[in-house]
This record gives C-alpha cells, sequence and structure tokens, in this order.
C-alpha cells in the first residue's frame, strides 16, 4: 500500500499516517486496516 494517508507505522492499536500535510493523524488501526 503505496498511497497518500497510507499507514506510517503502528502506536498500540492506533496508526501515524500522513494525510495530504497532515501529520502524525492517529485513527483506529481497523479503519484504515477496513
Amino acid at each position: 500500500m503505496e498511497k497518500k494517508g497510507v499507514v506510517d507505522r503502528f502506536e498500540g492499536k492506533y496508526a501515524v499516517v500522513e494525510i495530504e500535510g497532515v501529520s502524525n493523524l492517529t485513527l483506529p488501526s481497523r479503519y484504515l486496516l477496513k
């Protein structure tokens, strides 16, 4: 998976992603891995 908003890394049950300049955006991993 290589695109804008891809999962950068996992921290516990949350993942840090970068969406169009928005860095350090934490969202539920289940939402990203939907």
